[in-house]
């Protein structure tokens, strides 16, 4: 089964070391309806490729700020607002930049603005694990907005994208606890992340950083008739003793539950002692 590559960002406005975190709500129509996620998608082949030649980028984080233009109207990294108080303007370029990724290299030539890679930081490689229909090499990279940068205006493209949310990553969790939002497992599990990595003040990540990657890897509980995504870590994970997880003492899973149509579905995330 191939995979194919995806990328995303994960936006976030961080004042007095409180973070939101923008959601986007995809449409009930598309491959993951009604689902709460970050701005994003896969690489188009091979049209990604040569658009983000042009620019000298590299194809991944071309297609995370490709994706956030297209499904939101934001450029990170972009102060001005492109097109001021024109939301059909805007909503036309969307079009344009959906329908042909060179379209989007483009703009980022045509603008009056001394425009580079933005400083996108490395968060996240997800891999979908080898159970699933579908399989996604997936890079989420991270964009922080600071406390003196106003909070974009999103403009969704009422296609793929219907609504959009700010939320700070605990209270995410908790709203679709309550079902007022559904996250798939990567989502669920980087809020949580995102918590823990906007409380640790000593933090230190830079454009440059490296990741681990995350292949979770199912597992039956059949006595208990629970289904698990183990984590690296996690002591029922092929890597049980993965160096970077070794405080959470051999657990390090996701409880999910299958559903019809909407995939899997998070019961909660268990990390060491806590249960989120």
């Amino acid at each position: 089964m191939s995979i194919r590559s995806s990328a995303s960002i994960i936006l976030c406005t961080l004042k007095s070391q409180t973070a939101h975190v923008l959601l986007v709500k995809r449409s009930g129509n598309g491959p993951f309806p009604s689902i709460h996620s970050f701005p994003g998608g896969t690489v188009q082949s091979p049209a990604d490729q040569k658009a983000a030649a042009q620019l000298n980028w590299p194809v991944q984080r071309f297609t995370a700020i490709r994706e956030c233009f297209e499904e939101c109207g934001i450029l990170p990294g972009y102060t001005p607002t492109l097109f001021p108080e024109n939301t059909s303007l805007m909503a036309e370029q969307q079009g344009i930049v959906k329908k042909d990724p060179l379209a989007f290299a483009k703009l980022i030539h045509s603008l009056n603005h001394p425009f580079k890679l933005p400083p996108l930081i490395p968060f996240a490689n997800w891999i979908t694990p080898p159970h699933e229909p579908k399989r996604f090499d997936s890079m989420f990279y991270l964009s922080v907005l600071s406390s003196n940068q106003k909070r974009p205006t999103i403009h969704i493209d009422n296609h793929e994208i219907v609504d959009h949310l700010w939320l700070e990553p605990l209270q995410a969790i908790q709203e679709h606890k309550k079902g007022l939002i559904r996250l798939y497992p990567p989502q669920y599990y980087f809020m949580y992340q995102l918590d823990q990595f906007f409380k640790d003040k000593s933090r230190h990540v830079s454009v440059n950083s490296t990741i681990e990657s995350i292949q979770p890897e199912l597992v039956m509980d059949k006595r208990k008739g629970t289904s698990w995504l183990v984590l690296p870590g996690d002591h029922s994970h092929s890597i049980p003793n993965h160096p970077l997880f070794l405080e959470h003492k051999g657990v390090h899973r996701i409880q999910v539950e299958k559903t019809d149509k909407m995939g899997m579905k998070v019961v909660q995330l268990c990390v060491g002692d806590s249960t989120y």
